[in-house]
């Protein structure tokens, strides 16, 4: 689902950045929402980078879009369009290491390093 939901995104952001640098980001994603719910996935397409063109033309974006309702159920009004300036969460500044993680369900490293005795 949340996989789902970045790949939305990531095609709304796409669609962004090839436009017209004179339209809006919410109109940009109400533009590109209101062309794939009138099944307008080449106009929709037409306004992606190359890049993104060549990662989800029309026939995929269509196979896509017509899958969300039986994946999420059918779409429901949407909400008032707004652009947000948060960092995305995870993202680091130069410099910072990622910290390490712990696989679900493993023991910390003091329990692992102890678990044998």
């Amino acid at each position: 689902m949340k996989r789902l939901q970045a790949w939305i995104a990531a095609v709304a952001i796409a669609a962004t950045a090839s436009a017209a640098a004179a339209d809006s980001p919410t109109a940009l994603a109400t533009r590109l929402l209101d062309q794939l719910d009138a099944g307008q996935y080449a106009a929709a397409e037409a306004t992606f980078s190359p890049q993104m063109k060549a990662a989800v033309p029309a026939d995929k974006l269509k196979a896509v879009w017509e899958s969300l309702p039986a994946l999420l159920g059918a779409a429901g009004a949407r909400g008032e369009a707004s652009v947000s300036t948060r960092q995305r969460a995870g993202a680091r500044g130069a410099g910072q290491r990622r910290p390490h993680r712990r696989l679900p369900g493993a023991a910390p490293a003091a329990a692992t390093a102890t678990a044998g005795r």
